[in-house]
């Protein structure tokens, strides 16, 4: 199983605390959101480790030291997580994978459920739609949608930035991923490929989060949410992340 975290964006909409560096360096605890996620796949057997980065990518490197492989994206000002992912797409298809954005904080046994799943390709869900995140809609057990212009109203729930690819699935999606950079398309998100795959027949479907605490970050407040109500959620009675 490898494991992908895409981590090279600028953090424009929390520049007031992130001062310019990704979303992934802010602390939550005592830890960086980055440490907490690799954290979290090492206690699942997950070791093998890829990190994109690109926005501050010697201060990332310096956060999680030498295991991780690091892949560079150097347009990551000018596009978003699709390219990200594509620059990491020969890490991709082959084996087991798991991506995940790099701002998503996430209870263990989140994790431990969708590593568990065979289908081709799964996306863990809340069930609870958001107003500002990706939402899904879902028709029994597959996504038939995956992005931000579902209507709240229409929305089966949130897709949180976790999905997980088997060897062949990972490899179909990274011809559609390939197809959309390809297309000029670098400004979206790797789930416009994932969308692609369900238009062409593909089942996706859906790992949920059984009410679990998670969080993205998004905004100052959001962040002061995740410090103050979602972290210690997380947080066991030995003091460490769950």
């Amino acid at each position: 199983m490898r494991a992908i975290i895409l981590a090279a964006g600028a953090s424009t909409r929390l520049a007031s605390v992130a001062k310019g560096k990704p979303k992934g360096l802010l602390a939550v605890g005592p830890k960086a959101i980055l440490e907490h996620q690799v954290d979290r796949l090492r206690q699942c057997g997950v070791t093998d480790l890829v990190v994109v980065v690109g926005n501050c990518a010697e201060e990332v490197k310096a956060c999680l030291g030498d295991a991780p492989a690091y892949i560079l994206n150097p347009l990551y000002a000018a596009t978003n997580n699709i390219y990200s992912l594509w620059c990491a797409r020969e890490e991709i298809g082959g084996r087991e994978t798991v991506c995940m954005h790099g701002d998503v904080l996430f209870h263990v046994e989140t994790l431990a459920k969708l590593l568990s799943r065979r289908e081709e390709v799964c996306l863990v869900v809340d069930l609870k739609p958001d107003e500002e995140t990706m939402r899904v809609r879902i028709d029994g057990d597959r996504i038939v949608g995956v992005n931000k212009k579902i209507a709240y109203a229409e929305a089966s729930g949130t897709f949180i930035g976790i999905a997980k690819f088997s060897a062949g699935g990972g490899e179909r999606f990274v011809r559609e991923l390939e197809r959309l950079v390809m297309a000029g398309q670098t400004g979206g998100y790797f789930t416009d490929a994932i969308e692609a795959m369900i238009d062409k027949g593909e089942r996706v479907a859906f790992s949920t989060t059984d009410g679990l605490p998670w969080a993205d970050i998004d905004s100052p407040e959001d962040l002061r949410r995740v410090r103050d109500e979602i972290y210690p959620l997380l947080v066991g009675p030995g003091g460490s992340l769950l």
